[in-house]
Order: structure tokens, then C-alpha cells, then sequence
């Protein structure tokens, strides 16, 4: 019984290392260029090139709606190099307080682009 279990978990082990083999040319090019992200326009893009944790911003108009706050949670390095952060965008609608995730990287020669964090996606599928 024993066996039995550690050789299905072995190749469950094994199909994972397979498909998670060399990166496509086409995917690694939607990473380059943050394929699915929205260009940040420019009063979010200058602000985000200076920001650092903790600096916040009202825009009146926004990729998210009007009245929108962003504060700047994190500042990173993204695995491609590029220069990213985590973004806490508070949405001023009436008594909703809603408030997203996102991540606006810098694409070089072409700008700040944001998107949806991949994690929180998942776990608003999870609770589907």
C-alpha cells in the first residue's frame, strides 16, 4: 500500500516538473511586455516612479473608476528585472470601501502597466 502511494506521488512529481519545463517563445513574451495589463496613464505613471512603501495618491479619474486612492505597499524586482509594486487601490463608492490588489510593473520603453494580482484571483475562484 505503502509502495503503491509513493510511486503515484512520484509521477504526479514528475508530470509537474514536465509541464513546468522551458517557457515558450510567446509566453515569455506576454511576461516581457505584461501582456493583459492596462497602461497606467500618466499622472499614476509619474507618480509610481518615484513612490516608495507607504506613499498614496488620489486620482480623480482612474484605470478603476472615479475617486480612487492608491497607496504603494511594496517595491520590488520582478524575476524579469523590471521594476514593480503592489498597489492597495481604494475605490471611493458609497459605503462599499472596497479595496483591490494590484501590481503595476515598468515595461521599458513603453510605460507602467497594472494588472490584477494572479493571487488574488485565485483565491476569489477558491471561494466560488
Amino acid at each position: 500500500m505503502r509502495l503503491t502511494a509513493t510511486v503515484l506521488m512520484l509521477s504526479a512529481l514528475a508530470g509537474c516538473a514536465i509541464q513546468g519545463g522551458p517557457r515558450g517563445e510567446g509566453e515569455a513574451r506576454n511576461i516581457a511586455t505584461m501582456r493583459g495589463g492596462n497602461p497606467a496613464g500618466p499622472e499614476l505613471s509619474q507618480f509610481l516612479e518615484q513612490a516608495t512603501p507607504g506613499s498614496a495618491i488620489r486620482l480623480q479619474q482612474s484605470l478603476w473608476g472615479a475617486s480612487a486612492e492608491v497607496v504603494v505597499a511594496a517595491r520590488y524586482y520582478a524575476a524579469s528585472g523590471r521594476p514593480c509594486l503592489r498597489l492597495n487601490v481604494a475605490l471611493q463608492r458609497v459605503s462599499t470601501g472596497l479595496t483591490e490588489n494590484r501590481l503595476a510593473c515598468r515595461v521599458e520603453g513603453q510605460g507602467w502597466f497594472t494588472q490584477r494580482l494572479v493571487t488574488d484571483a485565485l483565491e476569489s475562484s477558491g471561494r466560488e
